[in-house]
């Protein structure tokens, strides 16, 4: 829970943000009144909120907790869930064990939550699951064994969150005396963020969160809908040009001049893939297609989605674009969670030009509307 209410937060924001985020649970209100009575550290009610929509959205069916206190946020993470999900859940201490049994007994979901006993840096290497979630709060000055384990365990594409990261607002500014969780925090959000196998972000979200959002389960939505093949990668859309920085390995000088020449634009710039981006994506290639979209409007979506989207055709592969929303709806009656009406499609006279720079030598792969001729001009070279 917080330290102070505009710990991280300016103090009239914060206090709107407190009576926005009611909670009409009697349960959790009691669970809530318990941990402030008894000085038990859960997360905040807007961070538990987060984890629940994050697992519903997420379609997560199995969570991996560290540190369960009360079970405040297991509640949250087995609903997000549904009746399919199964939380493992990780805590020491048995006062908090039986406390957390009786408020998940009352809630109906004890056979949801499998509590394993013990510190979780001896029970994680035991562990055998995949999961698709892993949520971590616990002893601050092990965050980086347990993401390293957790990590481990994680099926590709799922999703890490990570609470107290901001630790009130102790992390920014470097002091001498400083407690030791405040120090292993400050080296954790560095190491968290800059991951190789992570997208991360550190939120002002209660004590400050920080997630990671990429789906492979989203992604063989796509293909199941459209029927795509597998075998065929699915390029991405960028909200903004340093985006490509965490969504290719290297970024060559050839990158850079087309993209400053042409972006945004109808051209999509192949490069080797960041490691972390699911194979369901890339179809294995090991590389990826990237999109600065004209369209302002596009790229603020993009921008809002975290920076990256997919982007295919709204149609099923083989059949003719849809060019209004209609269309869409009438090409996929179920599946589709939202269709964002932009009113209807003009037909673009010529396609996006495909330029492969993921090798030594620039390669045109498809020839559309910024021509072969145009990039020859910019790189200096024939192509």
């Amino acid at each position: 829970m917080k330290a102070r209410l505009d710990a991280i937060i300016q103090r009239e924001q914060a206090e709107y943000l407190d009576r926005l985020h009611t909670q009409d649970d009697p349960l959790l209100v009691e669970m809530e009144a318990y941990a402030a009575e008894h000085r038990v550290p859960i997360a905040d009610r807007e961070v538990a909120r987060f984890l629940e929509i994050t697992a519903r959205v997420s379609n997560a069916r199995r969570a991996l907790e560290i540190g369960m206190a009360i079970g405040y946020s297991v509640v949250h993470l087995a609903r997000g869930m549904g009746e399919r999900g199964l939380v493992v859940t990780i805590e020491p201490n048995e006062e908090m064990i039986r406390a957390s049994e009786g408020y998940l007994d009352r809630a109906n979901l004890r056979e949801r939550v499998n509590i394993k006993r013990g510190k979780a840096l001896e029970v994680m290497p035991r562990l055998e699951e995949t999961f698709d979630l892993l949520f971590i709060d616990a002893v601050k000055e092990e965050y980086s064994r347990y993401l390293d384990l957790g990590l481990a365990r994680l099926r590709v594409g799922g999703v890490v969150i990570v609470d107290n990261l901001l630790w009130g607002g102790k992390v920014a500014v470097e002091r001498v005396g400083e407690e030791s969780s405040t120090i292993a925090l400050r080296e954790f959000n560095h190491y968290f963020v800059n991951h190789p196998q992570l997208q991360a972000e550190v939120l002002p979200v209660g004590d400050g969160l920080g997630a990671h959002p990429l789906s492979a389960e989203a992604i063989g939505r796509i293909r199941d809908l459209k029927g795509r093949d597998e075998n065929k990668p699915i390029l991405l859309l960028i909200g903004d040009a340093s985006d490509v920085d965490h969504l290719i390995i290297e970024k060559s000088e050839d990158f850079e001049v087309v993209a400053r020449s042409f972006w945004p634009g109808p051209l999509t710039l192949i490069g080797r893939a960041a490691s972390k981006l699911p194979d369901e994506l890339t179809a294995s290639t090991g590389t990826v297609g990237l999109r600065l979209p004209n369209d302002e409007n596009v790229r603020v979506l993009v921008r809002v989605c975290g920076g990256a989207l997919t982007a295919t055709s709204a149609n099923p592969s083989g059949g003719s674009p849809a060019r209004s929303a209609e269309e869409v709806a009438d090409y996929f009656p179920t599946g589709i969670d939202l269709i964002i009406n932009g009113g209807d499609v003009v037909a673009a006279t010529e396609p996006s030009t495909v330029l492969d720079l993921s090798q030594t030598e620039p390669r045109v792969i498809r020839e559309g509307a910024i021509s072969q001729k145009m990039l020859e001009g910019v790189l200096g070279v024939a192509l």
